[in-house]
This record gives structure tokens, C-alpha cells and sequence, in this order.
């Protein structure tokens, strides 16, 4: 049986000229924090590719909205995967603030991978979910986590029952 991969359902276009990218994980972003401190150490002017400061003295989220803010500026299709991941909600509308920056600017494209309903509700997104049965479209109102975390807002103490097992939740997602 033939499966259906990402390229089957997305398909990227830009200007004829050659455009850079990245891919940019929260997870790893200490390490990569670690070695932009290292050569700024040696090159002090590297430090203003991202914010004009070391990275690692900096709170995580701090850090990685400093590099986003700056990096982004550059022309190029940007995959981030979970940005959110060490982002407060604050840091998270801000993070929003800064996407639409890049959106009016027109250099920047985002394919963004979230559990994050805040993120989700960047206005006009393409939000897809990759949900079985199959890749769908989906409104920000219909995702699951919009749901989740919508219900938990309104009662968490339903969320919090006692004897209940922690994988249980009253909520289908």
C-alpha cells in the first residue's frame, strides 16, 4: 500500500532566485546558542546576527526570540518545529507579533509545526492536521488542542478529579 508523504500534499514556490533556509528546533537550540556565543567571543561582530548579545545569558525563551527576530530578517523559507517549547504564552504573542513583521516585510516564508494554540491562531494560517485517517485543512476552532485547551480554561477542575487515572481527561481530542 502506497503512503502518502509531506511532499504528496505541499508544494513551495518563490522567485527564480536561489533562497536560503533553516530549520530550527527548540530542542536543540541550546547547542546551537553554545556555538554562536563561542564565535562571538572571537568576532564580537557576529553577536549582531542575533540580538547584540550572548545567547546563554539569556532565559531560553529570551534567547530564542532574539535569534528568531534577527535571523528571520534574512530572505528565506524558515521550518520551525515547535517554537513554542520554551516560550511563555507573553513570549508566544510576541513571537506572532514578530511572524506578521516577517509576513508585511514579504522575505519570509514559516512552515510551522505546533501543539501551541496560541501559535495556531496567527491570522489567515493554513493550519493542517495530521490527525489519521488522512491529512486534513482544518479551522483553528476545530483543533484539538483549541478544544483541550479551551475546556481545561473553562473547568480545570474537572481535569484534576480525584482517583483519576492521569492519563484520563474529559476530553476528546
Amino acid at each position: 500500500m502506497y503512503k502518502r508523504q509531506l511532499q504528496d500534499y505541499v508544494s513551495a514556490t518563490w522567485s527564480r532566485e536561489k533562497v536560503p533556509g533553516s530549520l530550527f528546533r527548540a530542542e536543540t537550540f541550546r547547542d546551537l546558542g553554545d556555538l554562536f556565543d563561542d564565535v562571538a567571543l572571537c568576532d564580537p561582530g557576529r553577536l549582531q546576527y542575533h540580538g547584540g548579545q550572548i545567547l546563554n545569558t539569556l532565559s531560553h525563551g529570551q534567547g530564542i526570540l532574539s535569534y528568531l527576530s534577527h535571523r528571520c530578517r534574512r530572505k528565506g523559507l524558515y521550518l520551525l518545529d515547535e517554537p513554542e517549547a520554551a516560550l511563555s504564552p507573553a513570549s508566544q504573542i510576541h513571537f506572532l507579533k514578530l511572524l506578521q513583521r516577517f509576513e508585511l516585510e514579504g522575505n519570509a516564508q514559516f512552515i510551522i509545526t505546533t501543539h501551541s494554540p496560541i501559535l495556531l491562531a496567527y491570522p489567515g494560517a493554513q493550519i493542517l492536521s495530521f490527525e489519521p485517517p488522512r491529512i486534513r485543512e482544518v479551522a483553528y476552532e476545530q483543533t484539538a488542542h483549541y478544544r483541550l485547551y479551551t475546556q481545561f480554561l473553562l473547568n480545570p477542575a474537572a481535569f484534576m478529579g480525584a482517583g483519576q487515572d492521569e492519563s484520563m481527561h474529559p476530553v476528546t481530542v
